[in-house]
């Protein structure tokens, strides 16, 4: 393998703050020269010390894309790619002008989901950009599906999550924990469905921690759900926090909740959090998306029925019926496959080797 060659990362992102593309940048450098471009958004300044990195300010410059292009033409001055990933956003396909075709790829991570009648436009964008690329890296093949991608471009590069050491758990208390968006996620139905198994189980213990971002709106619902079933002794909001401050909240809890709303287009989405959990050595309740269900089975968590509160409740009390049948170091074991180093060592490295 030859360590010195050079891969350009174009994302519409701050370094650090895509987890897929940091890593991907971080364990690469180990063995190749590693350019990152992106997109400087204010947020405090993540450094590396293998991987070059270039930010476009975004609030000196009002069409970012053609900054970014311009970027490139200079970046080809000091290096030369020998691959280039160019992350799916709106006329990403202009860099084929600077980087050509032959060494390029499109890296889909997810459709657009933001409204159905935006997301719908910007996903038919993205499927005929795709067709102007030789070569196409994405998430998931339930992806590629959904986008109507053709396949015979496409090699799949699955999602990861961090190598962490083993830590025993207690199976009781049930102590669940979300980690992750509010955004088109209806956490607030999470809260009734533990409303409800209290309510069915009142002698049992359990805990709920929410930890996450969303809008003001999504929050105050999280909030006022907490009240109105007189859960504060029981659910605790903490908001958004970073990475490296959420070790803890793995260690101390027991349940990952993997709750995401049974659409269309969250269905072929691989859920981040599931794999998070998973390499933690916790349980899964997770709702059954297509990509849930390719991960949980009955040795490290439940799908619930569907998406209801009801049907959350329900998983928690199959949950703390079946827990003396679940092995954490088992679940930890087992999830190793989807750690981050082996995504790029099976993954990534062979995507590399092959243009």
């Amino acid at each position: 393998m030859n360590s010195m060659k050079t891969i350009l990362f174009v994302m519409p992102a701050q370094y650090g703050y895509h987890t897929d593309s940091y890593k991907y940048c971080e364990l690469l450098s180990e063995k190749y020269d590693v350019v990152y471009l992106g997109i400087y958004v204010g947020k405090p300044i993540r450094e590396s010390k293998s991987v070059h990195i270039y930010h476009i300010d975004i609030s000196r410059c009002y069409f970012w894309r053609y900054s970014m292009l311009k970027q490139v033409f200079l970046l080809k001055r000091k290096h030369s790619f020998d691959v280039s990933f160019i992350y799916s956003f709106p006329l990403c396909s202009l860099f084929l002008f600077l980087l050509g075709r032959d060494k390029t790829l499109m890296d889909i991570r997810t459709s657009f989901v933001e409204g159905k009648f935006k997301s719908k436009i910007l996903n038919c964008l993205l499927t005929i950009e795709s067709c102007m690329f030789k070569r196409i890296s994405v998430i998931s093949w339930g992806v590629a599906d959904f986008l109507h991608l053709n396949l015979k471009k496409c090699r799949l590069l699955p999602l990861g999550g961090d190598k962490v050491p083993f830590y025993p758990k207690e199976k009781f208390p049930l102590s669940l924990l979300y980690v992750g968006t509010f955004y088109d996620r209806f956490i607030e139905t999470t809260v009734q469905g533990v409303a409800i198994f209290i309510k069915n189980n009142p002698l049992l213990a359990i805990k709920y921690t929410i930890i996450g971002f969303g809008t003001e709106s999504e929050v105050k619902k999280i909030r006022h759900s907490i009240e109105e079933y007189h859960l504060e002794g029981v659910v605790t909001y903490v908001g958004e926090r970073r990475h490296e401050e959420l070790i803890p909240y793995f260690k101390s809890h027991n349940i990952g909740v993997s709750y995401i709303p049974l659409t269309d287009y969250y269905d072929c989405q691989p859920p981040t959090k599931t794999y998070e959990y998973l390499l933690n050595s916790m349980l899964v309740l997770a709702t059954p998306t297509s990509e849930n269900a390719k991960v949980i089975n009955v040795t490290n968590g439940i799908l619930s029925e569907d998406d209801s509160a009801e049907s959350f409740s329900k998983g928690l009390e199959k949950l703390y019926a079946e827990n003396h049948l679940f092995n954490f170091k088992s679940i930890y074991l087992n999830a190793q496959r989807y750690t981050w180093n082996n995504i790029v060592d099976r993954y990534l490295v062979p995507l590399i080797e092959n243009v």
